[in-house]
């Protein structure tokens, strides 16, 4: 329900201020869209919203942020020509449609069943640019006015200034980043160097146990050589994870069935490593997502949490853990372990390529699950104190009507 007690004019000022906050706290453009497609359905007390980005090569609209509606027409493609988007992209102003069953140009997408009774669409423009569109859908009070045009408009500027900006900053790290490209191979030059050269001093141990038939030699020189082997393993496909990483598959996919069979698949490793594996799932709602990378973020983050452990030279236990969170169409997934733990000035870094805080990490691992759990419409968290542990918390988003709850 919007707030009616406050006038709007000031209920917008507030609204504007927030989202200034959000743009100097946040880095990340997608949470940042997203809190201000928030805004907007408190303003507008509506349903649901959308933003559309405009595919200059293609030439058509494309789903980026959905709260509220169905999270499956993300990343759906509408031409330019088609639906209330595509007219207020081609028209440059906005459109607002008190009733959608009797409008000729609403275009229901197949991959959803979200209702639309009545919408506003506004365009997202940087002068004469066209950058996207923003939708409001279904006022929960009477309909859709052209005061809510204006103030859906307002939002729309501010997005538009962000997405400019942030695209300005990507092409800088651009450059930047093949000016890096040398110190990247070098730094997976060494990582490679160093497991080639435990696997070799493994191998060579393991031919002398043979040769002398001192399968007391063999037993000590095993256990380095397999390590070796996982290590170079994790390497090759976490350096596959980034370089490759395809957009997201998405489909219903139940959190607690994923939870166990990465817990089922890990345990031996948590065993060798003297860690517990522990899940505590207070939901087990539907989320929206790609199985299989779903699979690798998980697999990943409890992997790091078994080496922490391992590392701490004393048993320990990982939790993986799910339960609600604030927004009733999300769902947070914890992964917690009580090992060495993450200096605070570290955390910032700690999901850059090729940065690691363990003596066996190669510093891909993590940036490969911030990068899909992006792509998932998802956030990623860090909380961690050093001597205590470390817990990274997952939000994604769940099917509409299976609420993480």
């Amino acid at each position: 329900m919007p707030d009616r007690t406050k006038d709007p004019e000031d209920r917008l000022i507030q609204a504007l201020t927030r989202i200034t906050s959000r743009v100097q706290s946040q880095g990340d453009l997608s949470p940042l869209l997203r809190a201000i497609l928030d805004e907007a359905r408190h303003l507008l007390g509506c349903e649901a919203a959308s933003l559309l980005l405009y595919d200059e090569g293609r030439h058509d609209l494309c789903f980026e942020v959905v709260v509220g509606g169905d999270e499956r027409i993300r990343f759906q493609r509408v031409p330019m020509d088609k639906g209330i988007a595509g007219v207020a992209a081609v028209s440059r102003r906005a459109i607002v449609v008190p009733d959608a069953s009797k409008d000729a140009r609403h275009l229901v997408l197949e991959a959803t069943r979200f209702p639309t009774r009545d919408l506003v669409a506004v365009p997202m423009l940087q002068g004469d640019t066209l950058i996207g569109v923003i939708e409001a859908l279904n006022k929960k009070q009477g309909s859709f006015d052209e005061m809510d045009a204006r103030i859906l408009g307002l939002l729309a500027d501010q997005a538009a200034m962000q997405i400019v900006t942030t695209r300005l900053f990507d092409e800088k790290l651009r450059g930047e980043r093949l000016a890096a490209l040398g110190t990247a191979v070098a730094g997976i030059a060494h990582h490679i160097k160093n497991i080639l050269a435990q696997a070799q001093g493994s191998a060579t141990l393991v031919d002398l146990g043979l040769t002398r038939s001192d399968l007391s030699l063999v037993a000590e020189a095993w256990p380095l050589l397999r390590d070796a082997n996982e290590r170079m393993s994790r390497l090759v496909g976490d350096l596959l994870g980034v370089a490759h990483l395809e957009a997201p598959q998405r489909r219903p996919v139940d959190l607690g069935t994923v939870v166990r069979e990465v817990l089922d698949a890990e345990q031996d490793r948590a065993l060798r490593a003297g860690a517990g594996l522990e899940a505590d799932l207070g939901v087990s709602p539907t989320v929206l997502a790609d199985p299989t990378q779903l699979h690798d973020m998980l697999l990943n983050l409890v992997g790091n949490a078994i080496e922490a452990i391992e590392s701490n030279g004393r048993p320990g236990t990982v939790w993986v853990r799910t339960r609600p969170d604030a927004s009733p169409d999300r769902v947070l997934l914890e992964v917690e372990d009580d090992g060495p733990g993450i200096p605070p000035e570290l955390h910032k870094r700690i999901f850059e390529p090729l940065f690691t805080t363990r003596p066996h990490g190669h510093g891909f691992g993590l940036a490969m699950v911030a990068r899909a759990v992006r792509e998932h419409g998802g956030e990623i968290r860090l909380a961690s104190t050093p001597g205590r542990g470390s817990t990274f918390t997952l939000s994604l988003p769940t099917v509409v009507g299976t609420p993480g709850q």
